[in-house]
């Protein structure tokens, strides 16, 4: 699930650098795509019947693979995994039971 960050934490006071945009089912800064070590305030992502509001968003640093990727958590919770390649979507997100 977070085969692709490539850290061995999630930052809860780093400053955040960006506001982040969601394009289809990527992350953008300002058209584009949100890639690098940057932390970023997502205040919407919808993807499918998922919908995720206010959290703070990480991305993986893409020369290690050849994907885009990112996490969304806040200070309680990671809500998703999500990685985007050539040919396939990939996720988990956190479910209420």
């Amino acid at each position: 699930m977070l085969y692709f960050y490539g850290n061995d934490s999630l930052f809860f006071n780093k400053p955040i650098t960006a506001d982040l945009q969601q394009s289809q089912c990527r992350l953008e800064i300002n058209t584009e795509p949100f890639v690098g070590e940057e932390i970023g305030q997502l205040d919407r992502f919808e993807f499918g019947g998922i919908l995720i509001e206010d959290k703070l968003g990480v991305s993986c640093i893409p020369m290690i693979f050849e994907l885009d990727g990112f996490l969304v958590y806040d200070s309680e919770s990671l809500y998703l995994s999500h990685t985007i390649s050539e040919d396939r979507v990939n996720g988990f997100v956190a479910v209420d039971l």
